[in-house]
């Protein structure tokens, strides 16, 4: 058969085509052609986006946002990485709007790399509109919003500051045991990382047996639900 006979197949545009080509290069760990080719994409992208606003328009203008500040990270070019997360994020809320918890796997990648770039107030910041997402999402405190505590601690311990580290995994433990919640079992591993390397290993080794106690017991608690649930 001959390529004209498939003239109506649908073929992948410049955005997509530059992006896919971006990424089998990174992934081929050639930087140069990955930033070449998703710069194409991002450029694209825009004029797309500008011409035609539509939602996939502006999804795929995010997405190659983001392959090109994944490209930086790789290249340890943290600030340009972090400033093309940024204008992904702004994309991906212009679509979804500022309160969607869909961005919130990217405003981590955002805190983290503000944190790695020393700007630990920035990452703090960060983590607390996320912490407000889930907030306003749940109406109030929950699961999700409590463990960020954790993610602050962590920020706080890399920017020496213990003592703050510490109050913030003793409020996250604390409310997490005031509501039942089986992510405090990440919360205590959390801690555990933090007091072992710290040097402090028997307190380490008391949270991580908190920690193995508490897994067992939501453990045991799904396995008789689920007995109950098979008996009627």
């Amino acid at each position: 058969m001959k390529a004209q006979q498939f003239g109506n197949t649908p073929r992948p545009g410049k955005v997509e085509s530059s992006f896919i080509a971006g990424m089998n290069a990174l992934e081929a760990k050639d930087l140069q052609t990955a930033e070449k080719k998703l710069t194409v994409a991002v450029e694209a992208g825009m004029e797309q986006a500008k011409s035609s606003p539509t939602s996939a328009n502006k999804e795929a203008l995010a997405i190659s946002l983001a392959g090109l500040g994944f490209v930086y990270l790789h290249k340890n070019e943290l600030d340009k990485s972090e400033a093309l997360y940024a204008k992904s994020l702004e994309a991906w809320e212009a679509i979804h709007g500022t309160d969607s918890l869909k961005t919130v796997p990217l405003q981590a990648d955002i805190a983290s790399l503000q944190a790695h770039q020393g700007r630990y107030d920035a990452a703090i910041a960060t983590w607390k509109a996320i912490q407000a997402k889930f907030e306003a999402r749940a109406g109030g405190e929950c699961g999700d919003s409590i463990s960020v505590y954790c993610s602050i601690a962590l920020v706080h311990a890399r920017a020496g500051r213990l003592e703050e580290a510490e109050k913030q995994f003793d409020e996250a433990i604390s409310k997490l045991e005031a509501i039942k919640s089986r992510s405090i079992v990440n919360a205590l591993q959390a801690q555990e990382s933090f007091y072992r390397d710290l040097g402090n290993t028997e307190r380490a080794d008391a949270i991580k047996a908190s920690a193995e106690e508490k897994r067992e017991k939501f453990a045991a608690r799904r396995r008789s639900t689920g007995k109950r649930s098979t008996e009627k």
